[in-house]
């Protein structure tokens, strides 16, 4: 148990310091404008998929703390926005949970699948990805409607089809990379720590 909370805790504080070093090397967000595409979101992920939803939750804060100071320290059009912790920290809360429980979900409907914890992985990454692109574009046509179309230049009975827009496109690569990466980060953990039964789908997952 010890050496189990040890490591949660290594874990975490690793994918922190991954989530903080992608924003201030700028590679976090790649500057797509006008909203960019999200990637330091993985990390929220993987420390889900691996470790629970208490690590999660921990890497999710991160990641929504982080977003509000990439916000001031590298401004897009619509970095005033990200200011609100409404927009940029609640919804990334959602992130693990999400990830975690489509995972869990999916370990035991591919239990008798070979491969299907690996399988569950990619589901769980792709609905946290999912979680954190629909809970974002959401608050900012709640709040922010008309902000975010004088932003882009519209009027502001266009900002939902654009938001829309953005959603489809930019959110399909970000699943895309979630669930490429994070299937690689399982699989070679899996690999490196079999007696930790990631590669077991029949064992029960720790919460």
């Amino acid at each position: 148990m010890k050496n189990e909370k040890t490591r949660r805790i290594a874990v975490a504080g690793m994918l922190a310091a991954v989530c903080l070093l992608m924003n201030l090397t700028d590679i976090g967000i790649i500057p797509i404008p006008p909203a960019g595409i999200a990637i330091i979101h993985i990390p929220v992920i993987i420390g889900a998929v691996l470790e629970g939803p208490v690590v999660g939750l921990f890497l999710g804060l991160v990641f929504g703390l982080s977003s509000m100071w990439s916000a001031v320290i590298r401004p897009m059009p619509l970095s005033p926005i990200f200011l609100d912790p409404l927009v940029a920290v609640i919804p990334r809360l959602l992130i693990p949970i999400a990830a975690y429980y489509v995972y869990k979900l999916g370990r035991r409907v591919f239990s008798r699948v070979n491969g299907g914890d690996v399988l569950a992985s990619g589901l769980g990454a792709a609905a946290g990805t999912l979680t954190n692109t629909v809970l974002v574009l959401f608050a900012i046509y709640i709040r922010y409607a008309d902000r975010f179309a004088e932003a882009m230049g519209l009027n502001p009975e266009q900002s939902l089809g654009a938001l829309a827009a953005i959603g489809l496109s930019n959110g399909s690569l970000e699943i895309t990379a979630a669930i490429i990466i994070t299937i690689a980060v399982y699989k070679a953990v899996s690999r490196a720590y079999p007696e930790r039964g990631l590669r077991r789908p029949k064992t029960e997952d720790n919460e």
